[in-house]
């Protein structure tokens, strides 16, 4: 379907079927599948006016239900966004909508990589270092409730490594920033069922080998032992020269011991995202996609060059490009959560500013209100960590990783 912003004229009808309907401020969310006229399915996204508005006119959460037929007559509202404004009929009721993106734009935002083949990469550990190990201790197992899984000192004693557990099988590990070691991100593991397998492939995509310890962007280290954390285990050097470990989790490993001697009534997020930001975006897609053999899952705003390339089955990689005030490197990770409202009140609760959902009020050891997210469909909040570490927390409703979580094979 193709519309034109500008031509009043245009009134086009689009019936499908209602798969979540999203009540919350600003702004309320109905989402819908339909079918164009070669029997394609897609999936839209209707942005509502807000809940007193809707109240007034005697609707409800429940008015719209899962299964509940809609038919969307749009016409144009005249601006070069885009946007069209639309009446939904549906219960013998109808509604003014505003269609954040029409047509083909926002279905091919919703195909998913139903061929992906599974890498072998999971998601399981991200490393930062902070300037106050003792605040940062506070931070994240008094403030945020993490549960410390086990901790190791270097040989001289100078510095010590804790692993504190976000869920069954993923983990934050925090070092003291010492030396040429800043505060913020410094890794991320990807556990794999074997490690030499893997390193094995990466060779066969052409990634050269590099030495135990070596550093080269672009290269992948020969296997080893990791002490005191017991894993088996290699570098990818990617190439901006970010540290990816492959992990092999023994049975004698560490990380291993404390995923079998998870609890479920501890406090969980689970690892879901790692952003990164490129200084050379083509190279390293083509890094990722050519040589890791990633997919991509979805991308935000139908924008080739903001993609989320999936690990795992829900676990990804957001990439993007370095540049103005972002630097390249590791940006921020995603947390998901069962209910961010509920989190919210933990973190009140334990003494944890809560701010307006703006940057500028991401002040450090704060967490902001919730917002919905249109562009990924996700419920988020965002932590800023003591060393202002971006920690975005996600509740995962009919959302973009959802759908691609459900659509991996």
């Amino acid at each position: 379907m193709e519309m034109h912003p500008n031509d009043v004229t245009q009134r086009p009808t689009v019936k499908g079927a209602v798969t979540e309907f999203i009540r919350a401020n600003p702004h309320c969310y109905s989402n819908f599948d339909a079918k164009n006229e070669k029997g394609d399915a897609f999936h839209w996204l209707a942005e509502v006016s807000n809940p007193p508005d809707q109240t007034r006119e005697g609707w409800t959460t429940n008015t719209f239900k899962p299964g509940d037929e809609v038919e969307i007559t749009m016409g144009s509202a005249g601006n070069p966004e885009g946007n069209h404004r639309s009446e939904v009929m549906t219960h013998k009721h109808s509604w003014l909508l505003i269609l954040a993106t029409v047509g083909g734009s926002l279905a091919t935002q919703f195909s998913f990589a139903q061929a992906n083949n599974p890498t072998g990469y999971r998601l399981s550990v991200v490393g930062i270092a902070v300037k106050d190990y003792a605040k940062s201790q506070d931070f994240y197992g008094n403030k945020m409730g993490l549960h410390e899984a086990f901790k190791f000192s270097s040989q001289d004693g100078t510095r010590t490594t804790t692993y504190y557990q976000l869920s069954r099988g993923t983990f934050l590990e925090m070092q003291l920033a010492t030396g040429d070691v800043k505060p913020g991100f410094t890794h991320v593991h990807l556990a794999v069922d074997d490690v030499n397998a893997t390193i094995s492939r990466l060779k066969q995509a052409g990634i050269p080998a590099a030495p135990r310890n070596g550093t080269t962007p672009g290269t992948v280290t020969e296997a080893g032992m990791a002490q005191p954390s017991n894993v088996r285990n290699s570098n990818i050097v990617e190439p901006d020269g970010l540290r990816l470990e492959l992990n092999e989790l023994i049975p004698e490993s560490l990380t291993k011991k404390a995923a079998d001697s998870w609890r479920d009534e501890n406090v969980g997020y689970r690892l879901e995202v790692i952003g990164i930001a490129a200084k050379d975006f083509d190279a390293s897609l083509k890094f990722y996609q050519n040589k890791l053999g990633l997919r991509v899952g979805f991308t935000i705003n139908n924008d080739p060059k903001h993609p989320y390339l999936q690990l795992s089955r829900d676990t990804f990689l957001e990439l993007g490009a370095a540049g103005g005030n972002q630097a390249s490197g590791f940006t921020h990770v995603h947390l998901v959560v069962d209910d961010l409202n509920a989190t919210l009140a933990r973190l009140k609760q334990s003494g944890t500013p809560v701010t307006a959902n703006t940057n500028e009020a991401r002040i450090p050891g704060s967490v902001t209100v919730t917002s919905f997210s249109a562009p990924s469909q996700v419920y988020a909040a965002y932590i800023t960590d003591p060393d202002n570490i971006r920690i975005e927390l996600n509740q995962w409703v009919d959302s973009l990783p959802k759908r691609a979580a459900e659509a991996w094979k």
